[in-house]
């Protein structure tokens, strides 16, 4: 897990979670956010056919939270796990870690980087951050 502090007398947890949110999905990565006491989880992820089969997919999570001393972010990576499915095929669930690691590990290069860019310009322009090509 990555975390990095931001120093700021003013910052909204909530907007910055919606537009990181909104720059996932304009990407074409399912979303969801969550509240986790002072926290806002966001996870992202891209289910391939395989990983919905076997009820593994890999995802890419963010965290935010108000600090006295400004926001903190975290990312790291997370699996998201549809129970019934991974229960009916649990003997094949070894197969769909390792695979889902090395897609999370390709993933995580890229992405890490543009998701701490997307976050600095939520906070410096108060917008969404355009969606990189490709």
């Amino acid at each position: 897990m990555w975390r990095r502090a931001y120093r700021m007398s003013e910052h909204n947890v909530e907007a910055v979670a919606q537009g990181l949110a909104m720059w996932y999905q304009a990407q074409g990565f399912q979303v969801a956010r969550h509240r986790v006491g002072e926290q806002v989880v966001i996870q992202a992820w891209r289910p391939a056919g395989w990983q919905a089969t076997l009820g593994i997919t890999p995802a890419w999570q963010v965290t935010l939270s108000s600090q006295a001393e400004g926001l903190s972010v975290e990312v790291g990576t997370a699996y998201r796990v549809d129970r019934t499915v991974a229960g009916a095929v649990g003997r094949f669930l070894l197969w769909a870690v390792l695979c889902a690691v090395t897609y999370v590990n390709w993933l995580r290069a890229d992405l890490l980087q543009r998701t701490w860019q997307a976050v600095e310009y939520i906070l410096a322009t108060g917008k969404l951050p355009p969606v990189p090509d490709g």
